[in-house]
């Protein structure tokens, strides 16, 4: 099924189609594709968009600065990742202060006690998209408690989780050893080219995303590609 853009916008660079060439008077200043970093490399998977890249480039966990009201903290299980507080009530964890925040996990979190927080996923990122099941992280609450320790490396503060979840594998510690299921089969580890942020390392997650033009709807979805961008797929859910 065709659904049909504005035509003001028909031939015009946006979100929808960002093949279209994007003017000037767009993007004021043209900034140059920079340099891939020395560990990056393409990624092998979906197509992304070429010839155009951001503005304000995200930058990595560990060159992250915090803004007024924000808080970040290591935690105690895992010293590699890094949790980030926001005063508006949500968080961001990375499981390696290598990865960049959007990449990571996002939800709400809540204050349960003195110097304790409750974290309610909400999405992840690419780090965990190959190895992690929604249902897996989202919703997943763990609870945490904020201290003053220092880290191992006395660069940041420390979270602690229950000690009987402390050396369990979860979203917050992620490369600790996964308990099989009784009677489950032991699939082999994919190795990847990993180009940008480094990826949980737990092999294939349990039910792989179609791409896109292999999705088969369900009841009450709808799926349009823009007449003026016919590569392109919308998906409308009920909900």
């Amino acid at each position: 099924l065709l659904c049909i853009l504005p035509e003001e916008i028909q031939s015009r660079f946006s979100w929808l189609d960002p093949s279209q060439t994007e003017s000037p008077k767009e993007s004021k200043v043209m900034i140059p594709t920079p340099q891939l970093e020395p560990d990056a490399e393409d990624v092998p998977c979906s197509p992304k968009m070429a010839g155009r890249s951001r503005k304000d480039a995200e930058k990595r966990a560990h060159k992250y600065r915090t803004a007024q009201g924000e808080r970040l903290y290591g935690v105690a299980s895992n010293q590699a990742g890094l949790l980030l507080l926001r005063p508006d009530g949500t968080f961001a964890y990375v499981h390696s202060d290598q990865a960049r925040f959007s990449e990571g996990v996002q939800g709400r979190w809540v204050e349960s006690a003195t110097a304790s927080v409750e974290l309610y996923p909400q999405s992840f990122g690419y780090c965990y998209w190959d190895s992690f099941d929604a249902h897996e992280i989202v919703g997943v609450r763990h609870v945490v408690t904020l201290s003053t320790t220092t880290s191992d490396a006395g660069d940041k503060l420390l979270c602690h989780l229950p000690d009987d979840e402390a050396h369990v594998f979860s979203w917050l510690d992620p490369n600790r050893e996964e308990a099989a299921p009784p009677g489950a089969d032991v699939e082999a580890v994919v190795e990847e080219e990993c180009p940008n942020s480094p990826k949980v390392s737990r092999g294939k997650k349990r039910s792989t995303e179609k791409r896109a033009r292999a999705y088969e709807t369900s009841s009450g979805e709808t799926i349009y590609f823009p007449e003026s961008h016919p590569s392109g797929l919308l998906l409308l859910r009920p909900d």
